[in-house]
């Protein structure tokens, strides 16, 4: 699903720029991003670099807020699979989002999804799908406000990534 940007209000949503890396550092650094979405920090600048090539790859959208042309967010969307063998459905997207700490609580995370979700229907998908650790209230919150629906609770304990055993899921049908 390419685009080239959205606008809503004081933001843009767009894909990442290499230009964005200051940005991208700012969000990835911050240990509540690393704690409750499950991003690891980067080690240092040029592993960040790396990692921005790598968004950038898998079409990771800037959220810009347009009057400081600075990148306060991010989503990441990516292709839902179902069935065995399991298979990529065209008609459904899971995405993960991360802020900067100094724009949490605007709204600017609700408004660009919402604006999102508008495009998500105008390129026909179905629904969107949502992963959250059940101790992300913030995150829960905001999916509940914007209609999403919970689904169902994996159990992680025998992946032993890190401190987080369960993943609950959740569906906005478009």
């Amino acid at each position: 699903m390419e685009f080239q940007q959205l606008l809503v209000d004081d933001l843009r949503i767009r894909p990442f720029q290499p230009t964005d890396i200051q940005d991208y550092w700012a969000i990835l650094s911050d240990p509540l991003n690393e704690q409750m979405g499950g991003q690891p920090r980067p080690q240092n600048m040029e592993q960040a670099k790396q990692w921005l090539q790598n968004a950038i790859n898998a079409q990771t959208l800037a959220i810009e807020r347009v009057s400081e042309a600075k990148v306060v967010g991010l989503i990441e969307q990516q292709p839902r699979f179902k069935g065995q063998p399991p298979l990529i459905d065209e008609t459904e997207i899971q995405l993960g989002f991360l802020m900067n700490a100094t724009y949490r609580r605007l709204g600017i995370m609700y408004h660009s999804l919402n604006r999102l979700f508008t495009y998500y229907k105008e390129q026909h998908l179905q629904a969107v799908w949502a992963g959250v650790f059940p101790e992300n209230q913030a995150s829960i919150k905001l999916l509940t406000k914007l209609g999403f629906q919970y689904r169902y609770t994996v159990d992680l304990s025998h992946f032993a990534l890190d401190s987080h055993n369960k993943e609950a899921y959740y569906e906005l049908t478009l």
